[in-house]
């Protein structure tokens, strides 16, 4: 028990990213086109915001006429 040090909880940073910056990064590359039509401009996101945003869209259905 002498071994442990009590590390003060520090609150954890949540990075938030903009439509630009997610549909300029290497990582969305090729989701480009669906970041510009599901993101709104001016407001930030979180990485697990956007996948989800993004799986919902791909996972909707499809109506047929």
């Amino acid at each position: 028990m002498a071994g442990r040090m009590n590390k003060k909880a520090e609150p954890e940073v949540t990075v938030r990213y903009t439509k630009e910056q997610l549909a300029d990064s290497k990582r969305y590359r090729g989701k480009k086109d669906l970041i510009n039509a599901l993101l709104e401009p001016g407001k930030a996101y979180t990485m697990p915001e956007a996948e989800a945003l993004f799986e919902k869209f791909m996972k909707g259905k499809v109506s047929v006429c």
